[in-house]
């Protein structure tokens, strides 16, 4: 195949993707968002099959149970640091994403469910325009827990993200136990919780 039939096929693929509105988002170019959204099967390391933005911070792997980051302090919308630490011996349910993900917009409702499970819910987004991107986004949006704002590095620290959203599971203990890839479906996260997080 000729450079430019390689060029002609690449570019419909693009114009298909987008016409899916699956593209690459312009205000996050260091995420490596795919041209195409991705459904990831399965996996003992708690993966769910659900559509994501897909991303790649780390690798896919995941040894679990994990030591959370509790020295982790993060700027939040508010101006003030919220720290994993104050959280200490609950369970916690950290949720990786970015305005411009749609799975990530779609879980919303779900997230804010799950904290009648008595689960801590945080927000950390990664959008490379930083707080006002954010801010915008949310202010006319009803968001009942912590939002804080992040980068690469954090993502990291918890061992990955993969696909966006992802959400880390930690017990009690402070250990993360499970990563969904994936919009969180909330019964599955409360089946999970009254039989590994229970008191």
């Amino acid at each position: 195949m000729s450079m430019f039939a390689r060029r002609r096929m690449a570019l419909a693929l693009c114009l298909a993707a987008a016409t899916l509105g699956a593209c690459r988002a312009p205000d996050a170019p260091s995420l490596r968002a795919d041209t195409t959204a991705r459904a990831l099967a399965p996996s003992s390391a708690g993966t769910l099959r659900a559509p994501v933005e897909s991303v790649r911070i780390g690798s896919s792997a995941l040894r679990l149970p994990r030591p959370a980051p509790e020295s982790l302090a993060l700027p939040t919308l508010r101006g003030d640091t919220l720290r994993l630490a104050d959280y200490r011996s609950r369970a916690v349910l950290v949720n990786f994403w970015t305005t411009w993900c749609a799975p990530c917009r779609r879980e919303s409702d779900d997230l804010a469910a799950l904290r009648d499970s008595g689960l801590v819910v945080i927000r950390v987004a990664l959008d490379e325009r930083g707080r006002e991107v954010v801010r915008s986004y949310v202010e006319d949006r009803e968001m009942p827990y912590p939002l804080a704002l992040a980068g690469r590095r954090t993502a990291n620290r918890f061992g990955g993200v993969y696909g966006l959203p992802t959400t880390f599971v930690i017990d009690r203990e402070g250990r993360i136990v499970r990563r969904i890839t994936g919009p969180v479906a909330g019964d599955s996260v409360r089946a999970f919780v009254r039989t590994r997080l229970r008191e």
